[in-house]
């Protein structure tokens, strides 16, 4: 096994005014590259028997090869952000594009040959955001941003092949407060999150489809966290989220995807695996700062998951 990694990053940040708007202006790129080689040897194991020990045999031909594959992944993007601050920087702005192109393939040094074809995606994307202050100490905030990024290979309508790029949206609006003379912090916000072209591995595996695919995944709901510093030595922290995840099958975006267990697509929607719809944790922390238990912290938490489902398969 061997893996390469590179990575490569400029950035240029320019400020400047218009009238009695100040801007910060960053304008980069980077590009990334990683080499993936595995090489797999044939060989032969003694049986076991789990009522009898015995030392195991095991025999490999490391002479011949029967599979040495390079897979190739690489990243590049080029971005200008602009954050413009009005008001007397009691409202800040922000705009920001990027292009981004990302590709993949999979070498076979065995037969010289592809077992993936090369291929590349290019994408734009746009972000974009608010923070006003309300109030001294109280901001509310809101955003917008999107992502993509390649899924590989797996089967698709019954053929194998490249999988289209999984691609997100996210929005999100809040409030952020210092009270207290900052002993106080809280942070509540709402978010609404789209994927389009997620993966989940098969089942049972299949080497040569090792993913399928799901339309797309959908969160949205609450979350927050709030930390208090009681006195000099009782902290408080805790954490929340209430929401409502789910897959969702049958037509996407691009398309109508067949689903290989069933034959046909698949309308409706399921929970996301392994994900908690309602989340909760509160977390205490006491600090000894005199006596002969000086420097001593204790603390004591819980944390709180809701009943999920174990997969999304």
């Amino acid at each position: 096994i061997f893996n390469r990694y590179r990575s490569l990053q400029a950035d240029l940040n320019f400020n400047f005014s218009t009238g009695p708007v100040k801007h910060n202006l960053l304008v980069g790129g980077e590009a990334r590259e990683s080499v993936f080689k595995l090489i797999a040897f044939a060989g032969t194991s003694s049986g076991w028997d789990p009522f009898n020990k015995t030392t195991p045999v095991v025999t490999v031909n490391y002479a011949a090869p029967v599979a040495q594959t390079v897979q190739t992944t690489s990243n590049g993007r080029v971005y200008v952000l602009d954050t413009a601050k009005f008001l007397g920087d009691r409202l800040v702005l922000s705009y920001g594009v990027s292009r981004s192109r990302a590709g993949a393939n999979t070498f076979n040094e065995l037969t010289r040959a592809y077992s993936t074809p090369e291929y590349n995606l290019n994408k734009n994307l746009k972000q974009y955001g608010a923070v006003f202050k309300v109030l001294p100490g109280l901001n509310a905030f809101a955003g917008y941003n999107e992502n993509f990024a390649l899924n590989g290979t797996g089967l698709i309508n019954g053929r194998t092949g490249a999988l289209p790029p999984k691609e997100g949206k996210q929005w999100e609006t809040g409030i952020k407060g210092e009270f207290l003379n900052r002993r106080l912090q809280v942070n509540v916000s709402y978010f609404d999150i789209k994927q389009t072209n997620n993966t989940v591995p098969s089942y049972p595996l299949d080497p040569l489809n090792p993913n399928v695919l799901v339309p797309g995944v959908i969160s949205r709901g609450f979350d927050g966290d709030a930390s208090w510093q009681v006195n000099s030595n009782f902290y408080l922290m805790g954490s929340f989220a209430w929401y409502e995840p789910k897959s969702i099958l049958g037509p996407a975006v691009s398309g109508l995807y067949v689903q290989p267990y069933y034959k046909r697509a698949v309308t409706g929607s399921i929970p996301v695996g392994n994900t908690a719809k309602r989340t909760s944790s509160l977390f205490s922390l006491y600090r000894f700062t005199s006596g002969g238990l000086k420097g001593l912290e204790v603390g004591l938490g819980y944390n709180y998951l809701c009943e999920r489902a174990i997969t999304d398969g």
